[in-house]
C-alpha cells in the first residue's frame, strides 16, 4: 500500500499527502538527511522502520520525490508509479518549481490530486482472508463488497480475487479456499499481503485449529499486519473475543462479527481500516465516505422533523461528496432528492406569498369594516339623539294636553259654581263652552 508521498525542494517539504498511518514530520526530515547524500536521478530503495522508502530526484530543480509504501508492493510497480509522479508534477507545475523559492503552498498542487489517486489505486493494498472451510470467509467477502449474502454455504473453489473500492480506497481482496485439497496453495497466494484476516467460527475446536495460521503468516508474509475475525458470534456456545485472544496468545486484535447481518458492513470496513492503519476520521481515502454516511443520517432526520431547508443543505453536501468519491449513481439519486426538496420549498414560498397577499387584503377589509362600524356607531348615536328629541317633543305634547284637560276641568267646575242664569244667558254660556272645547280638541289633533 502507498502510505505517503512527499516532495522536497532545497531540502524543504513543499508537498505531502498521507493515505494512512506513517511517520511524524520530524522523522521525514531525519529520513531525508539519511538518504540525501545518495540522491540522484536513479530510483533508490531503502528500508525504514516497517516501510519501504523509494526516492527519485530532479537535480536541475533540486527536487526529491519520495514514496513510502508497505513491503507487499512489488518494486517494479513502485518504480513505474514514481516515474509517473515525477513526470506529471513537472508537466503541471514547472513554472512554479523553477522559482528557487521553496515556500510553496500545498493548494498549488490541487490539480495533481486525480493523478495522485490513480497512483494510489495502482499501488493498492492486498487483503487476504484465510480460514478453514465453513467459517464464513465468503460471507465476509460479500459483506465487504455489499453483495447479497447467501443463505446457504457455498464453498470457494481455489481462490477468489477482486478489486474493492470503499470511499477513495482501492484494495485487492483475496478469499482462499478452506478445503484441505487447496492448503498447498496458501503459502503462494498469501505472499505480498498487506493485511491478513484470520476467520474463525468462534467455536473452541476451530479457534484451536486456526492458531496454525499465525506461524504461517509470519513465515510467508512477515511484514503483513494480521487480525482475527471472531465470526458467528450469534451462535450458541460461541467464544467471546477475549477468550479467543487468550487462546491465540500472540496479542493479535480480535474483532467480533456476525457476517450474515448486512448492517455490519460499516463495522467490517472500520475493522479493515484499523488493521491497515487508516484513520477513518482523517484519511482522505475513507473520511469522505463516513462523512457522507453521517450526512445521510442527518438529512433523513431533518426530513422526518420537517426541516426541509436543513435537509436540502445536507443533500447538496452529499452530492458533492459522492462526486468526490466517484459514486456517480449515488450522486444522481441524491441530486433527484435535492430537486424534489427545492420544488417543495418553491411551492411553499408561493403559498407564503399568496398568504401574505391574502393577509394584506384581509387587513384592508378589516380596516373598511372598522370605518363602516364607526359610521354605523355615528348614525346610531345621531338616531339616539333624535329619538331623545322625539321623546322630549312627545312629552311636551302630553304636557300641553294635560294642561288643556286641566283647563277644561277648571271651566266645568266654574260652570257648576255659577248660579243658574236666565235661559238665554245659559244658552250663550253653553255655546261658548262648546266652542272652547272644540278649539281645544282641534289643537290636540294638530299636535298629534
Amino acid at each position: 500500500m502507498l502510505r505517503l508521498i512527499f516532495i522536497l525542494k532545497n531540502g524543504n517539504i513543499i508537498y505531502q499527502y498521507q493515505f494512512g498511518d506513517t511517520l511524524e514530520e520530524s522523522y521525514l526530515y531525519d529520513l531525508y538527511n539519511l538518504i540525501r547524500t545518495d540522491i540522484n536521478e536513479n530510483i533508490k530503495h531503502e528500508e525504514y522502520f516497517k516501510y519501504r522508502i523509494s526516492y527519485l530526484a530532479d537535480c536541475s530543480l533540486n527536487l526529491v520525490f519520495i514514496f513510502m509504501t508497505s513491503f507487499g508492493i512489488r518494486i517494479e510497480d513502485i518504480e513505474r508509479e514514481l516515474n509517473i509522479c515525477k513526470k506529471e508534477i513537472l508537466n503541471l507545475f514547472i513554472d512554479v518549481l523553477k522559482n528557487n523559492n521553496s515556500d510553496i503552498k500545498d493548494n498549488i498542487f490541487n490539480d495533481f490530486e486525480p493523478i495522485l489517486y490513480k497512483i494510489h489505486k495502482n499501488l493498492k493494498p492486498k487483503v487476504s482472508l484465510i480460514g478453514f472451510a465453513g467459517v464464513g470467509k465468503t460471507t465476509i467477502r460479500k459483506l465487504i463488497k455489499a453483495e447479497e449474502i447467501p443463505n446457504e454455504h457455498s464453498a470457494t473453489i481455489n481462490v477468489d480475487s477482486s478489486t474493492i473500492k470503499v470511499g477513495k480506497l482501492y484494495y485487492s481482496l483475496w478469499d482462499f479456499a478452506g478445503q484441505k485439497q487447496y492448503h498447498h496453495l496458501w503459502n503462494t497466494l498469501i505472499k505480498g499481503s498487506d493485511v491478513v484476516l484470520i476467520i474463525t467460527d468462534s467455536t473452541r475446536e476451530n479457534v484451536e485449529k486456526s492458531k496454525v495460521f499465525t506461524n504461517f503468516i509470519e513465515k510467508e508474509a512477515p511484514f503483513a499486519e494480521y487480525a482475527i475475525i471472531a465470526n458467528k458470534q450469534d451462535l450458541e456456545g460461541a467464544l467471546n473475543p477475549l477468550e479467543i485472544k487468550n487462546m491465540f496468545g500472540n496479542g493479535a486484535n480480535v474483532y467480533p462479527m456476525i457476517a450474515i447481518d448486512q448492517s455490519n458492513r460499516e463495522k467490517m470496513i472500520e475493522i479493515m481500516a484499523d488493521v491497515l492503519g487508516i484513520n477513518t476520521e482523517v484519511s482522505p481515502l475513507l473520511k469522505p465516505l463516513f462523512a457522507r454516511d453521517s450526512l445521510i443520517d442527518e438529512a433523513e432526520r431533518a426530513l422526518k422533523e420537517g426541516y426541509l431547508e436543513v435537509a436540502l443543505e445536507k443533500f447538496q453536501e452529499i452530492v458533492k461528496l459522492s462526486l468526490h468519491l466517484d459514486d456517480y449513481e449515488i450522486a444522481k439519486i441524491m441530486e433527484e432528492k435535492t430537486r424534489k426538496i427545492e420544488s417543495i420549498l418553491s411551492s411553499n414560498e408561493t403559498e407564503e406569498i399568496c398568504n401574505e397577499e391574502f393577509q394584506e387584503v384581509d387587513t384592508e377589509l378589516n380596516e373598511n369594516d372598522d370605518q363602516i362600524n364607526s359610521e354605523i356607531d355615528t348614525q346610531n348615536s345621531r338616531a339616539h339623539l333624535h329619538e331623545i328629541e322625539v321623546e322630549d317633543f312627545i312629552q311636551d305634547i302630553h304636557k300641553i294636553k294635560k294642561t288643556d284637560e286641566d283647563n277644561r276641568k277648571e271651566i266645568l267646575i266654574d260652570i257648576n259654581k255659577l248660579n243658574r242664569p236666565p235661559k238665554s244667558k245659559t244658552e250663550e254660556l253653553r255655546a261658548d263652552i262648546d266652542r272652547m272645547i272644540k278649539e281645544a280638541e282641534e289643537l290636540g289633533k294638530k299636535i298629534f
